[in-house]
């Protein structure tokens, strides 16, 4: 039985939770291209530093599909105000989940999102010039990726926000084990 609660919430707040699933995909994409060894939006020898295709192609899908597990969950979790986790998954699935563990496991990217946001700050008002470790990237691939960066991580903050300030009393419901979220 999937545990949702039903509510209007703002269409606003929508937009911005799809975002945040929706945002990380052009990244994503274009670590698996790069796995299979094709040059896009990427110099050739940086690519081939990478050693991929070939064992740089594990590192690279692991940074394809982070992301897409952030999405995945972030689907999962804040776009339906789901409380269990979903049957299909093995071991855990039908469990309920408190919305604090959802919001803590989602820091992480929030956090390097965040961080990564704060270091681009450099480049930006350094007259949005390309840092010499970051030479290998075309100018639209590097800029591409800076503003992805910075809508995904402020979508999936906001939308976490909005998740824990929804759900707030949930945890002290399941704690008790009594009553529904409204009650508390």
């Amino acid at each position: 039985m999937t545990s949702t609660v039903t509510r209007v919430e703002p269409r606003w707040l929508r937009w911005v939770t799809w975002t945040a699933i929706i945002a990380p995909l052009p990244y994503s994409l274009s670590r698996l291209v790069w796995a299979f060894g094709i040059p896009f939006g990427i110099e050739e020898d940086l690519l081939r530093d990478f050693h991929s295709p070939g064992v740089g192609s594990l590192y690279i899908l692991c940074l394809a599909l982070l992301p897409e597990a952030t999405a995945l969950f972030t689907r999962t979790f804040l776009a339906s105000r789901r409380r269990d986790v979903p049957g299909g998954v093995p071991i855990i699935g039908g469990r309920s989940v408190r919305p604090g563990l959802v919001v803590a496991v989602l820091l992480l990217p929030i956090g390097i999102l965040a961080g990564f946001n704060l270091w681009s700050l450099g480049p930006i008002t350094d007259g949005f010039s390309i840092p010499a470790a970051n030479r290998g990237l075309p100018g639209w691939s590097f800029w591409g990726q800076i503003v992805t960066f910075w809508v995904w991580g402020v979508s999936l903050a906001v939308a976490t926000a909005a998740y824990a300030w929804d759900t707030r009393g949930w945890d002290r419901v399941a704690a008790h084990g009594r009553g529904t979220a409204a009650e508390a």
